[in-house]
């Protein structure tokens, strides 16, 4: 199977480089039985330690309710772990689209689907009839949530009571017989779990507790629990699974994920593996939600040649090019999520997009836009342009950076009719052409001749370079140059 980088043709450099190879080579993706992209899913397995031995083989999955990020966010970040016993397999987000718009789910409640014999009608179902397919070569399944108020076994206010889900692990019965293991005392292992959680509770209204549905029984508060993902683990398939909820009324997504964690941790002990957690106390918790949100540069395809390019660039094209969205580089290696709008998807991955019309990607972490690249029309796109930095002679394609520290200049913009354009560097006017047309080229600028209010975010680090159509002044194409912090901001 191709991996969510790669499609027939896809060979870009950072592949290449090695940069991704230790992510694509644990990854294997469940997309192509899934006929929508928004509703894939990957499997990531977490690492061996370099002294390894065979051992239970378990199933964590996060995001299966859109709405709730300390769950896929901590299956996320259990991947920095390592394994030296058994084996532990990782669906951080396996309902992309509900994440990506914050929702419990879009069309129905994924976690409402379970059952055997699906014949999908909606999406979801697709997704969890792909997951139910994969669930039998594991020994035992975890699903991370984020639930309303406190369980409390006892009734203590509005929202500290039976009916909450929050701070608890779920189980649908204290023991069941029929597992691929025998008789086996759920209850026994979430009594375990919970036991650790609470000897590093933050403070003491975070206290976990077991939560027994007690889902087959005719007195259960929980019917709808039948159709759910742990209850048919359990019931059909005969392999427990256990529920960790972290309750949404915690601070933070940082505590979320430190409560998800430290279940994580102890359920993987109690059931056999041998796991090395990241740390995650709440100060690597927060760098960690930090560098999900650092988005550093997109490779965009045009007419099937890569290139990379800022977050915040401005592309300009002619009606007809294609235009696809390849590696994803910020701080993290976490999936992102590039929507090229106009194609009716939120995931657009691998996909190929016509252009007809001016558009935008938007690149998301999750359910957050951290970048958009506008996509705009041109007759005759200025698609090369050929500088000086620091004394080196480059040739940059449009949409591409590049870094000065001392001089940049740049001498000509052409299009692919190699027509010659004018060029105007934002923020620099040559010294005596002040009010006059406003073209740039063979002047070699230093940064600190650069007016800061007109850079990229009015930060004085990236400038844009425009090419010009020679009557209407309108930009037809653009590079950028970033440079040292010369104003100390």
């Amino acid at each position: 199977m191709l991996s969510q980088f790669q499609r027939p043709g896809f060979n870009p450099w950072w592949l290449k480089s090695g940069l991704f190879l230790l992510w694509l080579l644990i990854s294997t993706p469940v997309a192509q039985a899934i006929p929508h992209p928004d509703y894939s899913f990957d499997v990531y397995e977490v690492p061996k330690a370099s002294k390894w031995r065979e051992g239970p083989r378990i199933l964590i999955i996060g995001g299966i309710h859109g709405d709730e990020p300390g769950g896929y966010l901590a299956a996320e970040y259990a991947l920095d772990g390592t394994v030296s016993q058994g084996k532990v397999h990782i669906i951080p987000r396996i309902n992309k689209r509900a994440i990506i718009l914050n929702y419990r789910g879009f069309h129905a409640d994924m976690n409402r689907l379970f059952r055997d014999d699906i014949e999908p009608s909606i999406p979801e179902e697709y997704t969890v009839r792909e997951l139910i397919r994969i669930l039998p070569q594991y020994d035992y399944v975890l699903s991370l949530h984020d639930g309303s108020g406190y369980y409390h076994p006892t009734y203590i206010d509005s929202q500290r009571n039976p009916l909450r889900y929050g701070q608890s692990i779920i189980i649908d019965t204290d023991v069941y017989e029929h597992t691929r293991h025998g008789n086996v005392c759920l209850q026994c292992i979430a009594d375990e779990v919970v036991a650790h959680v609470n000897a590093h509770k933050i403070q003491d209204g975070h206290r976990f507790h077991v939560s027994n549905h007690e889902t087959a029984s005719e007195q259960t508060s929980h019917v709808e629990q039948r159709t759910s993902l742990t209850y048919y683990t359990l019931t059909r398939l005969g392999i427990p699974a256990f529920c960790s909820e972290a309750s949404k009324l915690l601070p933070d997504n940082a505590h979320k994920v430190y409560y998800h964690m430290h279940v994580i941790d102890s359920f993987l002990q109690a059931t056999g593996v041998g796991y090395q957690a990241p740390e995650h106390d709440l100060a690597s918790l927060n760098q960690f939600l930090d560098e999900t949100r650092t988005l550093r540069a997109v490779e965009i395809f045009i007419n099937d040649e890569p290139r990379m390019v800022p977050p915040s660039a401005r592309l300009h094209l002619r009606p007809g090019d294609t235009i696809a969205v390849g590696a994803i580089l910020g701080d993290r290696k976490q999936p992102w999520f590039p929507d090229i709008y106009g194609t009716g998807n939120y995931n657009d991955r691998g996909i190929t997009h016509t252009v007809d019309q001016e558009t935008k990607i938007v690149i998301r972490s999750d359910n957050q836009d951290m970048g958009t690249i506008q996509v705009r029309l041109a007759d005759e796109p200025v698609e090369y342009f050929e500088v000086v930095v620091d004394g080196e002679q480059k040739t940059l394609r449009q949409g591409e950076i590049v870094h000065a520290h001392r001089s940049f200049e740049v001498l000509t913009g052409t299009g692919r009719q190699q027509s010659d354009s004018m060029v105007n560097v934002q923020g620099y006017v040559p010294p005596g052409l002040e009010g006059k047309v406003p073209d740039d080229r063979s002047y070699a600028l230093h940064p600190k001749e650069l007016d800061w209010r007109f850079s990229v975010h009015r930060q004085g680090l990236k400038y844009r370079v425009h090419g010009f159509d020679d009557h209407s002044y309108r930009s037809t194409g653009e590079v950028y140059f970033t440079v040292d912090d010369v104003y100390g901001r």
